[in-house]
């Protein structure tokens, strides 16, 4: 017999399980008592941690019977409980090699690396670009880091960034630092080796600025960076062909990358764009979405022509009421869909401005799109959350998604928020409704908690997952950033060195439990024909306790007889 249990992602509450099944045979003569065999179905720690469950964890309650024979429920028991709220947060003395701001990061194993940003000028107002780039490795116990100062990598090379304009400073002049960049990975089944692309970002010559087109490939071996190349074939195109003002870069734009029908995609989606015009500065929003095929090497090809290097366009932008998305962020992933009987993949794009300073005007919505098996995308439904925001940084786990720091176009200050989310069956984000306990966020689509420690605004935020041993548990990052101005720190109103990260996955020892990671999970098949002649299934028993008067609840158990 198999047994199966099944609980779609809208399930909610908490799910203590406990099955018994009792076996009664039948016997032809009218007098026999009936004969029965308890058997527990297997819920053994190992048979549950690597098997996929939405966003369910692992049982410490061992209650008692509490009729005749039925079963306890044992330690390792699956249960379903809340969201991974992130509200313990650890905040070590070790700093950053500096204190940044719209820098990039990526993460290779239980390595974090750090590229490019701005820094604050030391003894003098203002900021300037760095072309550093720095790693260090991370504890896969408890999250900390390994060793006492960052190590340096390969520095970003200098590229050129841009066209001459027709007058003015000569941006064609190769320059190394940057920042604001969009950054994103690619890497292999070992998470050690793969490439880090930087797509254009801010730089400047002499005291103008400009975004740059360009296209950084860092090359990983081993968790290490060797070295950078400039792919100057797969320069960031211009999002309008007929563009009077040439090639132009693009800055603060979201670079994602997926895998799907055994081909990895590098996606490329909005964007602000500065450069000079007759000699006078200028910025425009850019909603284009663009994508490229990772080739031979970690290059980039047309995926509508493989042997080219380069990016196509797509025909539909993003769907924003206005010219340009930028200071968005966003997530590609695989999730679970059981109601389209499969999985899906998915990228979501989340707040973000929408015109620029001096009147300027945020997004609060949350754009979806379906990636379809050729990698194309299909913008098809519409999230938001609870005010508009700029600076923030999400990172999805497990079905989950979570959103660090930002700025709320009601306060120009950074603030403290982590919004949390989870992706339906339907690959919608879940709608929260009659909140409590102190979380804001009711009516859309995010919970919504004052969790980090300090306020922070256009840092970096990485995921470091906890390994083999634990795989349903991880660590995320928020890394540097600006603070909030009207606060009793002035240590980071330019900029901060901070390093603070919070665990994903409950409470539980991360070493032997955790959450369990999204889809289906099977009890083992029980031989009960050798007990018995004939055999009849007579009762599917469990405890269900729910803590949530209100509690939206769709729970299915099945068994099958072979």
């Amino acid at each position: 017999m198999l047994t199966l249990l099944r609980s779609p992602q809208r399930a909610r509450g908490l799910l203590i399980l406990g099955i018994c099944l009792l076996l009664l045979s039948s016997f032809p003569p009218p007098l026999t008592l009936a004969a029965t065999k308890q058997q527990e179905i297997s819920n053994a720690l190992d048979d549950f941690k690597n098997g996929n469950f939405q966003r369910s964890s692992l049982s410490t309650l061992v209650r008692p019977p509490t009729q005749g024979d039925k079963l306890t429920d044992k330690v390792g028991a699956v249960q379903l409980g809340p969201i991974g709220l992130l509200k313990t947060w650890s905040q070590p003395q070790f700093t950053l090699p500096k204190k940044l701001y719209r820098m990039g990061a990526a993460s290779f194993g239980n390595r974090i690396f750090l590229i490019g940003g701005f820094t604050p000028n030391v003894g003098s107002f203002g900021s300037s670009r760095v072309a550093e780039v720095w790693s260090t490795p991370i504890s896969l116990v408890d999250g900390s880091p390994i060793n006492e100062i960052w190590d340096a990598e390969p520095a970003l090379p200098a590229v050129v960034g841009s066209n001459k304009p027709s007058s003015g400073p000569d941006f064609s002049t190769p320059t190394a630092p940057v920042a604001s960049p969009a950054v994103t990975t690619v890497a292999d089944s070992s998470g050690l080796n793969g490439y880090i692309y930087v797509i254009g970002g801010s730089s400047a010559f002499g005291t103008f600025d400009f975004s740059s087109y360009a296209v950084r490939i860092g090359t990983v071996a081993n968790g290490r960076i060797t070295g950078w190349l400039e792919q100057t074939g797969a320069r960031v195109p211009s999002p309008n062909p007929i563009n009077p003002f040439g090639q132009l870069g693009v800055q603060s734009a979201v670079a994602l990358s997926h895998t799907i029908g055994g081909i990895t995609y590098v996606y490329l989606l909005g964007g602000l764009q500065r450069y000079l015009s007759n000699g006078v500065a200028q910025s425009a929003g850019v909603k284009a979405v663009f994508y490229a095929r990772v080739g031979a090497g970690g290059k980039l090809f047309k995926p509508s022509s493989p042997g080219t290097e380069g990016w196509d366009k797509f025909v539909a932008d993003l769907p924003v009421p206005a010219a340009g998305l930028w200071d968005a962020w966003g997530t590609a992933a695989n999730y679970v869909a059981s109601s389209l009987a499969t999985s899906a993949d998915a990228i979501y794009i989340i707040g973000g401005q929408l015109t620029p300073n001096p009147s300027p005007t945020y997004s609060s919505i949350v754009y979806r799109s379906t990636i379809n098996s050729n990698g194309t995308l299909t913008w098809d439904w519409q999230g938001t959350m609870p005010t508009p925001r700029i600076g923030s940084t999400a990172i999805p786990f497990r079905g989950n998604m979570y959103a660090s720091g930002g700025q709320a176009s009601t306060n120009v200050e950074p603030d403290k928020a982590v919004l949390t989310s989870y992706v339906e069956d339907d690959l919608t984000l879940h709608t929260f409704s009659n909140l409590s306990g102190g979380l804001g966020g009711e009516g859309t689509n995010f919970l919504t908690s004052e969790a980090l420690p300090k306020p922070r605004s256009f840092h970096a935020s990485v995921l470091v997952p906890a390994g083999a041993n634990s795989p349903n548990a991880g660590f995320l990052y928020v890394l540097g950033g600006l603070g909030a101005t009207d606060d009793t720190d002035l240590t980071d109103d330019a900029g901060a060195n901070t390093m603070i990260y919070g665990k994903i996955g409950g409470g539980e020892d991360i070493s032997s439990t955790g959450y369990a990671s999204d889809g289906w999970y099977y009890g083992q098949p029980f031989d009960v024909a050798q007990q018995f002649s004939q055999v009849q299934v007579q009762e599917v028993n469990w405890t269900t306790v729910l803590t949530r008067t209100t509690a939206e609840m769709d729970v299915e158990m099945d068994y099958r007889l072979s």
